[in-house]
């Protein structure tokens, strides 16, 4: 296991040996695995200007979204992982909204309200989506450290009361002007990982999930199938 962890610290560094310095705002707009610009899971408060778009892929899961206008960010997500029927694909994939309601520059924090994973065959997958939900977020930037606040609600569940949700926080820190390093509570488990910036549009990440449970893995193959993330962004 040991093997492994080396492994990752090795990568990292190489990878920045060759990144290039960015804004470390910047970073923030990439989208993360469930599809909307943020951290590994959770959403930020920011999101795309009009006319902008990035697209994301971590394993077999694309990701695409684009600007609409000022404080609208749409995005679509498809998992190729679950068929090599494109049409299949499309009838699994959802659909990610976020839109603006703060920023920090006027208002000192940002804060944004959104959806994540509305299927986009809703009449078929709405049930059977676990990742359905609605969210509000709150970002703020203090130097090269990133704090973010957020509450998330599960839309399939039965029960409608308010009380029932997720709380969700993020702590990151800018490495060397080019990586973000991030800590995670999605609202079910603890996530770390980086987020590199090999330049201005490109991004190589690299996530572990569920690290309050990873002293259970006792083979590799676990560990690269149900920990380690792998991923790919753009942003223009």
């Amino acid at each position: 296991m040991k093997k492994w962890f080396y492994l990752i610290i090795i990568i990292f560094f190489i990878t920045d040996i060759f990144s290039k310095s960015v804004d470390p705002n910047h970073i923030l707009l990439f989208p993360n695995v469930n599809g909307e610009s943020g951290f590994i899971y959770n959403p930020s408060a920011y999101y795309l200007k009009e006319g902008s778009f990035s697209l994301g892929l971590h394993p077999f899961i694309f990701v695409a979204n684009i600007g609409v206008i000022d404080l609208l960010e749409l995005g679509i997500n498809l998992d190729f992982g679950v068929s090599s029927d494109f049409f299949e694909i499309l009838k699994k994939g959802s659909i990610n909204l976020k839109c603006g309601i703060l920023k920090e520059e006027d208002q000192f924090i940002s804060m944004a309200i959104g959806i994540e994973r509305l299927p986009l065959n809703l009449i078929e997958n709405v049930r059977q989506n676990e990742f359905f939900r609605s969210y509000l977020t709150i970002s703020r930037k203090i130097l090269d450290m990133n704090f973010n606040l957020g509450i998330k609600k599960n839309l399939l569940n039965e029960n409608p009361d308010l009380s029932k949700m997720e709380y969700m926080f993020d702590i990151s820190k800018i490495l060397n002007e080019t990586v973000l390093a991030i800590i995670e509570y999605d609202g079910e488990k603890y996530n770390i990982g980086f987020k590199i910036s090999l330049n201005y549009n490109i991004n190589v990440e690299l996530f572990i999930k569920n690290i309050n449970n990873i002293d259970k893995i006792n083979a590799i193959s676990a560990l690269l199938k149900d920990y380690l993330i792998f991923g790919i962004t753009y942003i223009q």
